[in-house]
Formats: C-alpha cells, structure tokens, sequence
C-alpha cells in the first residue's frame, strides 16, 4: 500500500498548538488532569503532618524506614511517591481524560460540533480498554526498569568496578541511569501512541489496539519516536533534579523539592501530554489508511 507523502513534524506542531490555542474545550481535560495531580501532590506534602501523619507514617514506616517521616528526609521520598501517584492518576483517570482529547480532536479537524458532554460518555463507554492500554504501558515501564536495575546491581554485585569500560560511579550515580531510563520511557511511550486513538476513533480492541500501534509506530519510526523524545527533552531537567535530591536539600531549601515537583507536573500535565495527545492523534488521522 502506498504511504502517504512525508508529514513535517514543525507542521505537525504547529497544527497541535493551534488546535490546542483555539479549542479551550481540547485543553479541558488535561486541565483537569492537573488540578487532580495537585490536589495528590499537596496531600503528599502534608502526609508528613497531623491528621494525615496518622495515615501515611505507617505506609513509609513499613516501605522505606522510619528516617523518612522526618524533615528533611521526608523531601528526598517526596519525587518517589509523587511519582507512583501520577502513574496511579494515569491509569484511572488520565486514560479517560486522554480518550477524550484523543475524540476532540479528531472532531475539531473532521470539522464537527464539540460536546462535552457527548464526548464524555462515548469515552466512558470505552473507560476498560483505556484503562488496559495504560496499565499495560506502565507495567512494561515499572518491569523494564526493575529489570535494568537488578542486572546492574547483579553484574557489579559480584566486584567488577566498570561496565563497558565505563566506571561504576556512572552507572550508579552518573548519567547513564537518567539516559537509560529516558530511553526506554521514549521508546515505550511511541510504541503505544497510537493505541488510544484506535480504540477511540477506529474502535478496536485494546489487545489489537496495542499491536496495531506497534506496527504503525515502526512504520513511521523516524516521525513518532522524534515527535515523542523532543516533548519528552522538555521533562529532562525536572527528571536530572529528582534523581539529585540530596545535592538539592543540601544545596538550597528541603521544601525547593516540592517545587521542582509541581514544575513537573505543570510540563507533564499542561505542556508535554497535551502536544504529544493532538499530535499523535493527527498523525494516525493523517495515516491511517497506510495501516
């Protein structure tokens, strides 16, 4: 089958920017989404603190030590557990709110009436396929970096002091953990980009959904996963500061942490998700039937 002729990625950020510019009810959800992430993120800030003490000071008691209900130590598990909430946010709500983007914008550019609520419901109709895809996308991500890690611990477990003629300190506490990590959340992120919009525009099934995505990502390889690391090179520096939370507490202010925190959320949230959902959405629209 013949493909389409090539789609430049500037247009390709321009049209996602406009729509998004001139669609207030597009950037409707991930507003949305925001305002539910801060809401975790401040009872996270608080946990630490009477009545919430009560609740989560047994929960990191028993995961992550006693020394951690305590400032400043507490800042340093802060990006963590804000972390495992977004992730949780994602899945449950994040994958209603991005089938809705994803039904939006396919209805802004076949040029038809926007309904709120009527997208609402058609999304919630399909909530469990969304809901598949991304609890399936983030397993491979929390497995795939479980996996890196304890090869790495097991490999210099046993006494080597360099792997690829690269010392330990770098792998342990350089950048090589950042790029890795990056990597494989940039390749895993493309593979299943399009698994939202053929549930919600083609109606596929979650399971086909996913491999089909796969087939259309490696089919336009070199667009999707650009498209997918330069929105994610946004998250960088956010990503580098939570993984020196030491240097930060030592450095600066302990409670700089929950800055840095909320500024994650605001480029993940506000920015990052929002381009990356109209973007992928118009490059399966503009390609899908190659698929």
């Amino acid at each position: 089958m013949r493909k389409n002729p090539a789609i430049k990625l500037l247009d390709l950020f321009g049209q996602s920017v406009n729509l998004l510019k001139n669609n207030r009810a597009l950037y409707l959800p991930f507003v949305i989404f925001f305002l539910i992430e801060f809401f975790f993120l401040i009872i996270i800030f608080l946990s630490s603190r009477i009545p919430l003490s009560y609740i989560f000071n047994p929960i990191v008691k028993a995961f992550w030590g006693e020394q951690f209900i305590h400032f400043p130590l507490n800042f340093i598990l802060l990006p963590k557990i804000a972390s495992f909430s977004r992730l949780a946010l994602s899945v449950v709500i994040g994958s209603l709110l991005s089938g809705m983007a994803t039904l939006i914008t396919a209805n802004i550019y076949y040029k038809k009436s926007v309904n709120l609520e009527n997208s609402f419901f058609k999304t919630l109709k399909k909530y469990i396929a969304l809901f598949f895809i991304l609890f399936v996308l983030n397993l491979i991500l929390y497995f795939a970096f479980k996996l890196i890690g304890l090869v790495l611990f097991k490999y210099f477990s046993r006494g080597s002091r360099e792997l690829f003629f690269i010392p330990l300190r770098f792998w342990s506490y350089g950048p090589i953990p950042i790029l890795m990590n990056f990597s494989i959340a940039a390749f895993c992120q493309a593979a299943f980009i399009y698994a939202i919009p053929f549930v919600m525009l083609d109606n596929v099934k979650p399971i086909k959904a996913i491999i089909k995505s796969f087939a259309l990502f490696f089919r336009y390889f070199r667009i999707t996963f650009t498209l997918v690391i330069l929105l994610m090179l946004i998250y960088l520096p956010v990503l580098i500061l939570n993984m020196k939370t030491i240097y930060l507490i030592e450095n600066t202010f302990p409670e700089f942490i929950m800055i840095v925190t909320i500024l994650g959320s605001i480029l993940s949230s506000l920015i990052i998700d929002p381009l990356l959902t109209v973007a992928s959405t118009l490059l399966f629209i503009k390609n899908k039937e190659t698929v």
